[in-house]
């Protein structure tokens, strides 16, 4: 029982090398010469393995197998190693490219950002000096609105004033001539008023003394009417 229990623990290594031993032969084409015969007794020891009576053909195997599985272990290792360095620069180069690449999108992104963040800020400075502009100038025009403002109301205060003062010159010349003039109106009022009553008072006395006289006598003027006539005083405006 223990040279089986031996003969199938060293079998099971030996399909486990043959495993490896595909994957070094499917890496590496140079082995396939070296390891054509060991590979046929494998497939060969399998067989018998796989039938009942297969513990009486393990003595069958060569004594050499174990330093051929052996060198071949050791080329594996060898190849793995290889691989593994070659597997290693390959990743550092691809790493170091694609870090390369990302360090140039970078750069290539920073200057896009940067020469973006320079024209934004390039604008914004003409933005605010164009508002200070614009607020210069509507402080000058307000300045301005002002000045002709006030200047406006002095001139309507200066026409208000001499307005005013024509008014009031104009009422005293009004006024003064009116007083001068008022006496002179009296006088012709006065005037008036007694031609009336002295025209009234003639008529009254024609009309008397005609129908007192006769008919010849009526288109004559009478004596005492020529006499008031004669003797009457007129005023000093009326001679």
């Amino acid at each position: 029982m223990q040279v089986t229990g031996s003969a199938v623990f060293y079998v099971q290594s030996v399909g486990s090398s043959h495993s490896s031993c595909d994957l070094g032969r499917r890496r590496d084409p140079e082995l396939k010469k070296e390891s054509s015969g060991v590979d046929e007794q494998l497939t060969e020891a399998r067989k018998h393995l796989s039938r009942p009576h297969s513990i009486t053909y393990l003595f069958v195997l060569p004594a050499d197998i174990s330093k051929v599985m052996q060198a071949k272990k050791k080329r594996l290792e060898c190849l793995t190693k290889n691989y593994m360095k070659g597997s290693q620069h390959k990743l550092e180069q691809l790493w170091n490219n694609y870090h390369s690449q990302r360090q140039k999108m970078t750069q290539q992104y920073s200057q896009q950002v940067s020469s973006a963040l320079q024209q934004w800020e390039t604008e914004a400075q003409r933005a605010e000096e164009q508002e200070e502009k614009l607020n210069n100038l509507f402080r000058q025009q307000q300045k301005v609105l002002q000045q002709a403002r006030v200047v406006q109301n002095q001139k309507l205060k200066t026409v208000r004033e001499l307005y005013e003062q024509f008014v009031k010159v104009n009422l005293v010349e009004v006024g003064g001539c009116f007083c001068e003039q008022k006496p002179v109106y009296e006088e012709t009022h006065q005037l008036e008023s007694s031609d009336k009553l002295s025209v009234m008072f003639l008529l009254f006395l024609l009309q008397l003394q005609w129908s007192r006289s006769s008919s010849a006598t009526m288109m004559k003027p009478p004596c005492v009417h020529y006499r008031w006539m004669k003797t009457r005083r007129w005023p000093a405006a009326c001679r």
